[in-house]
């Protein structure tokens, strides 16, 4: 007896638990679904939208931030410009300064002379004498004249 009881009961338990799980019929119409697609969209328009509202308010603050600050095109481009302008007008003085004739300075001549003194020949030849050049200028701040009247005696 004791054995059909529980029998029974389990048998009972069981039929409940599928009675509790089955699912019922969905009766939804047209109105409950608008209701849930009205639900949806209202939830990503405010919970959702407030946040992707933020995130582009926060990358727009960042890509002005990097415009100004990180990388400037603006300011590039101006010292791009500057520094062409510069280069410009250098590059034309130094073109005037290499068409002087450089064989009639006395501190040249006096170089190429001191260089063949001591023996110096070929290409170490000139690369001496600049430096004679060199020290000769660091040596005289001011160029002593030519002329023979302010030769030492």
């Amino acid at each position: 007896m004791k054995n059909g009881f529980v029998a029974r009961r389990t048998l009972a338990l069981f039929l409940a638990c599928v009675l509790a799980f089955l699912p019922v019929a969905a009766h939804a119409g047209l109105p409950d679904i608008l209701a849930l697609l009205t639900t949806i969209t209202s939830t990503l328009q405010n919970g959702v939208g407030q946040v992707l509202s933020g995130i582009q308010t926060i990358d727009t603050t960042v890509r002005d931030f990097e415009h100004q600050v990180v990388w400037p095109v603006t300011l590039i481009n101006q010292t791009r410009a500057e520094v062409s302008q510069l280069r410009a007008q250098f590059s034309t003085l130094a073109n005037q300064i290499q068409s002087i004739p450089a064989s009639s300075a006395t501190l040249t001549r006096l170089a190429c002379s001191v260089a063949r003194k001591f023996g110096v020949t070929g290409l170490s030849r000139d690369w001496f004498a600049s430096m004679v050049l060199a020290a000769s200028i660091l040596t005289w701040p001011v160029m002593p004249s030519a002329s023979p009247s302010s030769a030492p005696i």
